[in-house]
């Protein structure tokens, strides 16, 4: 896989930019502040869609415009990508033969599979500010250890350390079984349900078998039978009141009887009405004739028709009355209940005594019934509660073995256990590198890392071992660029791309002309392997070395 062009619009200092990028260095001039910088910035861009440097987006955009974009040409084994993003109205393409891919998480997510090198590991190890390129190997000893590790996963590990210290923390709590006098307790009270529920059961057996043998419809039966003594009393009082009746009947005759005529009398009793009332007002009531008064003698044969029509009318009233009455008694006494049907006091008492008992045997088959409902209630919830004793007792169990997985988990990601086999199997992988790039600079020292990530260098003459700090300031910066380069085909080499911003800075003229042979070793080898670096600079000292040099102003 290898850059093959770059392009960009209105990013940074550079209206347009159209680069071809061949194998070898590649430098870029241009004085403090012109852009050198941004050129490198804008391959980190196109590869991750993130400023290099801390900064928002927008700040990548040329001032005084509102938008901008980077394309990048990449050839993956014959295979052309075209990646391509915005800035201002951010979106963001891929392209791959006759595949495309839209959206700037869904280009991430395949640059993420396609390049050779995670994306998080760019900064760290291809794009490295020049004030950087040497701290990863200076500092405090655990500093260094813990910057070397960084790059083999070693964070990660941390990392997860600490999520895994946080599980076993949550986990301890559950991992503790119920105390045993819990389980006791329950058992405890489990049996003392189980015996008040056997006593209700018996008590509920008894109860049954004694309302059983009571007949409570026969004793309602006794209960709701009329009583000897009432009914006697009874047919006594009514006979005596037919006595009654029979002798007013006898005061009249069958001729009296058949000669009354009530609707006569009505009649009669009307007429003798109007009459007086004709005389009383001078108007007929019926017609409304006015009439001459009546005498004397008319007005009293008036009263006396008519209290001799009111004593017939009372004879014949008591007649009709005491008839009416004697039929209902005559029925009424047909309707009273035989003497079998009737039963004693005596009787009556003991069923209703009988009754009471039977409503008390009930109430108290009602009660036992509560109480063993009540009862088993209880059960079930104590039994429930030992169930889910044994269950926590098993979860418990359960958690304890995660907890030991885990901590046997977290004890390899130790610093002092997989992390140390990290570190020492990275110091063997990248001392491979730097003996290559040392022998490519010429460097007369044996730089190597121990296993720990210290680097160290050994005098051939003193055959001593040295720190890395121990070295003059330009040796640091030779030596840093060697391990930085180490590090890029370590870690990129399937990308084919290396960028050196500002090598010589604070470097003094005579480690500057020392560089400048290094970078025509580099150049070199750059061309050998297929590999393209940009060297920004403002030395003019190296320009000579490099076989394209962009001229930032120029461009």
């Amino acid at each position: 896989m290898r850059l093959v062009t770059l392009e960009v619009e209105n990013f940074r200092r550079y209206k347009t930019l159209s680069l071809d990028i061949l194998p070898g260095l590649i430098g870029i001039k241009g004085p403090n502040g012109s852009g050198k910088s941004s050129i490198l910035e804008a391959i980190f861009f196109g590869l991750t869609g993130q400023p290099l440097v801390d900064t928002n987006k927008n700040d990548l955009i040329r001032w005084g415009e509102k938008k901008g974009w980077v394309r990048l040409t990449i050839d993956a084994d014959g295979s052309t990508i075209a990646v391509e993003r915005h800035i201002g109205r951010e979106k963001a393409t891929l392209t791959m033969g006759k595949d495309k891919i839209s959206g700037t998480r869904a280009v991430n997510a395949a640059l993420e599979q396609l390049l050779p090198i995670p994306t998080e590991y760019l900064r760290d190890v291809l794009f490295v500010a020049q004030e950087k390129l040497d701290e990863p190997l200076t500092g405090v000893e655990s500093t260094r250890k813990d910057r070397f590790g960084r790059l083999f996963g070693c964070a990660r590990f941390d990392r997860l350390r600490e999520i895994l210290q946080e599980a076993i923390v949550r986990l301890s709590v559950s991992a503790n079984p119920p105390s045993p006098d819990q389980l006791t307790a329950l058992n405890d009270a489990l049996n003392s349900i189980d015996e008040q529920i056997a006593k209700a059961n018996l008590e509920q057996g008894e109860l049954e078998k004694a309302l059983k043998e009571v007949d409570l419809r026969e004793l309602y039966r006794i209960v709701s039978s009329p009583r000897q003594k009432d009914l006697l009393e009874k047919r006594t009082r009514m006979e005596k009141r037919q006595q009654v009746l029979t002798d007013i009947l006898s005061g009249f005759t069958e001729e009296e009887t058949r000669t009354f005529d009530r609707a006569g009398l009505a009649d009669q009793w009307r007429q003798c009405m109007d009459k007086k009332t004709m005389h009383q007002t001078g108007v007929c009531p019926t017609c409304g004739h006015v009439s001459e008064p009546l005498t004397e003698d008319e007005v009293a044969e008036i009263d006396a028709s008519l209290a001799s029509i009111e004593q017939a009318r009372k004879r014949v009233e008591l007649f009709d009355s005491t008839a009416s009455e004697m039929v209902n008694l005559d029925n009424g006494l047909a309707a009273l209940p035989l003497p079998d049907a009737c039963v004693t006091d005596e009787m009556a008492q003991e069923a209703e005594k009988w009754i009471a008992e039977a409503t008390k045997l009930d109430s108290a088959l009602k009660e036992t019934l509560s109480s063993k409902r009540f009862a088993e209630g209880k059960r079930e919830g104590v039994v429930n509660a030992i169930k889910e004793y044994h269950s926590q007792c098993a979860e418990a169990e359960k958690v304890k073995g995660r907890l030991n997985l885990l901590t046997a988990v977290r004890d390899v990601m130790h610093r002092d256990a997989i992390q140390a086999r990290l570190r020492k199997y990275g110091a063997s992988r990248i001392n491979d590198h730097l003996q290559v790039f040392s022998s490519v600079f010429n460097i007369p020292y044996r730089v190597f890392f121990t296993d720990e990530g210290l680097m160290r260098f050994i005098d051939p003459s003193t055959s001593t071992e040295h720190d890395f700090i121990e070295l003059s300031g330009g040796q640091r910066k030779l030596v840093a660029l060697t391990y930085r380069l180490a590090l890029v085909r370590l870690f990129t080499r399937g990308l084919n791309l290396a960028t050196i911003d500002e090598p010589t800075a604070y470097v003094d003229e005579e480690n500057v002309e020392a560089m400048r042979e290094a970078f025509i070793s580099l150049d070199k080898f750059a061309r050998e392997v297929g590999m393209t670096a940009f060297v920004a600079t403002h030395e003019p000292a190296l320009l000579s070395v490099f076989q394209r040099v962009l001229e930032v102003g120029d461009v």
